[in-house]
């Protein structure tokens, strides 16, 4: 499945924003098939067999599972004839046409698809793919949210596939359009061209007060925003729009992801997705790249979106925006724009602080409380034990390796591909100081991330008594935080104030923190629309992160909610707070619970840090603020970049 940078992720984001499901998927899921995800194990075995026929169908079985291979494999012309033939000879079976539906997409066979998709719909009738929100614990069931939602794989494929026909015929209606409207506009240049000017075309932008062509390439869909990195795009894209033509370019984790973007159509000129998975085996290849990519890079290859762009560049943008060092790849088909690079966070750091997370490494595995990345990420327990301890203390270490390998393989990447930019832009001073440290030279901006205050107005909860630690629940960064907290942090807290509750709120959290809620102190609340609501409960803020990079949007949030807030250095690391102004400022577990029950028994304290942290949103971090100023200041350097040409 999708993992976001800083991310996507919805930042980068996080775009390697860490392991999960993307926003809306459930915490378990039992299917009555293979799991649509191709990144994912095969699902060709378990309850998949539980549909096949108990008529002798070896056939048609080997011919069916080697093309749900092949198509996940990102073959999926070769996929087909198999596919095909398992259901010639076994016409009963639904999930053959579900993937030769995708294969033929992959191939831009849009009526075949389609034509697929309703004829397994007619011969086999619906696939239930049965969403269990159920986590099995060893001391009970513990249930969170709805506990069933059915959803009818071969529906959500014909609706995509219909999609995609649409899309295409938008894609070819813009492109002849804008065609049109520049030949026009040369034509109109010619007329008025001065004596001695001797190319029509040379005409500045001051000149003919036209609006540009932008193109923003991002790693997964800039709505809805309720995640850091979406809501940064979004308003990004909300500001450009309102001066340029502008068009959006976005790859989607699953089919139903398509959803998205009716709700922007009628707010951007363009607006295209693209299934991630489809990566072209040749991006293997490192003679592709001056550095070979890594997996991470590799993960966002796409040839759907490629032919996309590709048939975008009659366009001939003014200015190409691309989104997390991830989505780089894709600027060698846009040489004559001036091309812009967006980082929310330095991806091989953020890498390299989670390695250093990772258990086995002195001074860190002895800590109890300290989560283990991939049990976090599988949602195992754990604290249980599988190995021996010299087992799995030769495990971790290899994992750390790993982890750290992987940090130096994407540095060498953002090296690499940094100063094919013309403009780079980070989140905070520190991580420009250094991209400019590695890079040295390079124009680069912060834009700080922000808030849109003007839809966040004060809390009224002065009679609340709740914590609240809140973020994308799945993002490795802030599962390890609500760990930490819940671990060693609240214990303390407890031992002085048994009555205060914990929240934690956001985006899919994995088992091992809704295992949390067995706590009758801790509630765990999945995917909540409106954090407003979540947070009128609540009168304080808490941010115990341990890693990360760029700048917490989550603390912007929290201030201009007016919820007074405790945090990490880390945790508010990059944005111009205070520690003792706008909010307080604790590091290490007693230091930290002292902190909350600070605020808890001082009532002039927490009313100073909801005023102050307030004002400080309105003054620096107001998204309309910081990218009109953004939007001007791009104008100004691309038209000094065309005055140069």
């Amino acid at each position: 499945m999708f993992h976001g940078p800083g991310a996507l992720g919805r930042g980068g984001g996080a775009l390697g924003q860490g392991a999960g499901t993307r926003a809306g998927e459930p915490l378990v899921s039992l299917h009555a098939g293979p799991p649509a995800d191709r990144s994912g194990p095969s699902g060709s075995g378990g309850s998949c067999g539980q549909l096949c026929p108990s008529q002798d169908d070896s056939v048609s079985w080997f011919h069916y599972g080697l093309g749900e291979a092949l198509f996940k494999a990102g073959q999926g012309a070769a996929a087909i004839p198999h596919l095909e033939r398992a259901i010639a000879l076994n016409p009963g079976f639904p999930w053959a046409y579900y993937y030769l539906g995708l294969a033929l997409l992959e191939e831009n066979d849009h009526g075949a698809a389609i034509a697929t998709f309703q004829t397994g719909q007619i011969k086999t009738g619906q696939i239930k793919t049965v969403q269990l929100k159920t986590v099995q614990l060893k001391t009970g069931q513990l249930k969170t949210g709805q506990t069933f939602t059915e959803g009818d794989s071969l529906q959500n494929g014909l609706a995509y596939a219909q999609f995609l026909q649409q899309q295409d015929q938008r894609l070819r209606d813009y492109c002849q359009a804008r065609d049109r409207e520049r030949e026009g506009s040369a034509r109109h240049r010619q007329k008025q061209v001065n004596p001695d000017q001797a190319n029509p075309d040379q005409t500045t932008p001051n000149q003919t007060h036209q609006r540009l062509d932008i193109l923003l390439i991002t790693p997964y869909p800039i709505y809805p925003p309720q995640q850091g990195a979406a809501t940064r795009m979004f308003h990004q894209a909300k500001a450009l729009a309102k001066h340029h033509r502008l068009a959006i370019t976005s790859l989607i984790s699953a089919p139903e992801e398509h959803r998205s973007v009716a709700d922007l159509a009628d707010h951007f000129d363009l607006v295209l997705v693209a299934l991630m998975g489809d990566m072209d085996p040749a991006v293997n290849s490192a003679a592709d790249f001056a550095v070979a990519p890594p997996s991470s890079i590799q993960k966002y290859s796409s040839r759907r979106l490629r032919k996309m762009l590709t048939q975008l560049q009659v366009v001939n943008f003014d200015i190409v925006c691309c989104d997390f060092i991830y989505m780089a790849q894709y600027m060698d088909l846009f040489p004559q724009a001036y091309r812009v690079l967006g980082e929310h966070n330095i991806e091989s750091a953020l890498s390299q602080r989670m390695a250093l997370l990772q258990p086995g490494r002195s001074g860190q595995s002895e800590q109890p409380e300290q989560p283990k990345r991939d049990a976090i990420a599988e949602g195992h327990d754990a604290t249980e034990n599988h190995a021996t301890e010299h087992d799995a203390t030769e495990h971790d270490a290899t994992e750390q390796q790993t982890m750290q390998r992987a940090a130096r393989e994407l540095a060498a990447y953002e090296t690499a591909q940094w100063p094919l930019f013309d403009l780079r832009t980070t989140v905070s001073t520190l991580d420009r100081d250094q991209l400019q440290g590695r890079c040295p030279g390079l124009e680069t901006w912060v834009v700080p991330n922000g808030i849109d205050t003007q839809a966040k107005p004060l809390l009224a909860n002065h009679q609340a008594r709740k914590l609240l630690f809140f973020g994308t629940l799945n993002y490795f960064p802030n599962i390890d935080g609500a760990m930490f907290l819940a671990q060693s942090i609240m214990p303390l807290i407890w031992a002085v104030e048994p009555d205060l509750r914990l929240c934690i709120a956001g985006a899919n959290p994995p088992p091992s923190l809704v295992a949390l809620a067995l706590d009758p102190r801790i509630e765990v609340l999945a995917n909540p629309a409106v954090m407003e609501d979540i947070a009128q409960d609540c009168h304080i803020s808490l941010v115990s992160l341990r890693a990360g990079s760029g700048t917490r949007i989550k603390i912007l949030h929290a201030l201009a909610m007016g919820l007074p807030t405790v945090s990490t250095t880390l945790g508010c690391e990059g944005l111009a707070v205070r520690d003792g102004e706008e909010l307080l400022i604790r590091d290490d577990p007693a230091s930290f619970a002292a902190a909350v029950l600070e605020l808890e028994g001082d009532r002039a304290l927490w009313q100073h840090l909801r005023s102050q942290g307030r004002a400080l949103v309105e003054q620096q971090y107001d998204w309309q603020n910081i990218y009109a100023d953004y939007g001007k200041r791009l104008l100004e350097r691309y038209r000094e970049r065309w005055e140069q040409r």
